[in-house]
């Protein structure tokens, strides 16, 4: 979900209903494949009818195991009803003990709620990969890419490899933007799904922006400078 939310706006993704959907037939987009927008409603929706204890805007920051004596969550509290089934009442007043083979005490910068079991799926969108050289802190650069409209008819160069910096530099090459992508050219001629290229439903439409000349393909060495007006790169050739 955090995905497509950060997914630029208005914009279609690449993948088939059937990669989406919960249940076959349920996701009913108006083209072949659907919008974020759509996507988000969709998910939106199944959270809704289905009743979900879904937390947004909470951050997890501590997972431990726990056994023995526990704090009883109070009755208004967000944990109280995910708690309750692993808590055997007795004892003091606002304790209760845990079964035998205890459970997870998940801590949030809001809350803390006990589980059975924890699942991480924290994606990688939220920790994104940093060049580490100078000028990368300023205020012109992204590291996330949201929409492509305030890049038209502007230069927009584009650093990575993989999948997500070519849909970014395929969707503001459409939308009008002078686009450059600086790739390693070993990233640009992998074609192995296993080697995190560049998925094909994406590597095709950018070669033929690349025919018409509506996107600029740099092989990169590395990433020197960024300056407020332009971006010093060294190509493979050094």
């Amino acid at each position: 979900g955090n995905t497509i939310y950060n997914y630029p706006v208005g914009l279609t993704v690449f993948s088939t209903t059937n990669e989406l959907e919960f249940f076959d037939g349920e996701l009913k987009p108006a083209r072949e494949k659907p919008t974020r927008e759509e996507l988000l409603s969709y998910y939106v929706r199944f959270v809704l009818d289905n009743e979900l204890n879904v937390r947004t805007e909470e951050k997890v920051v501590e997972v431990d195991r726990v056994f023995g004596e526990f704090t009883v969550p109070s009755a208004d509290h967000p944990a109280a009803e995910a708690s309750a089934p692993l808590l055997k009442p007795g004892g003091e007043s606002g304790h209760a003990s845990l079964d035998n083979e205890g459970c997870f005490r998940v801590v949030t910068d809001k809350s803390e709620y006990l589980s059975r079991n924890v699942l991480f799926a924290i994606g990688a969108m939220d920790y994104p990969r940093k060049l580490n050289v100078p000028g990368e802190d300023l205020p012109k650069v992204r590291d996330h890419f949201h929409e492509t409209y305030p890049w038209v008819k502007k230069h927009a160069l584009i650093v990575g490899g993989g999948n997500s910096a070519g849909e970014a530099a395929l969707f503001l090459a459409q939308e009008g933007a002078e686009t450059t992508l600086a790739i390693f050219r070993s990233d640009w001629e992998n074609n192995d799904p296993k080697q995190g290229c560049i998925k094909y439903w994406v590597k095709q439409p950018l070669e033929e922006e690349l025919n018409e000349h509506c996107l600029k393909l740099f092989f990169l060495g590395k990433v020197i400078e960024i300056r407020e007006k332009e971006v010093e790169l060294e190509s493979e050739n050094g």
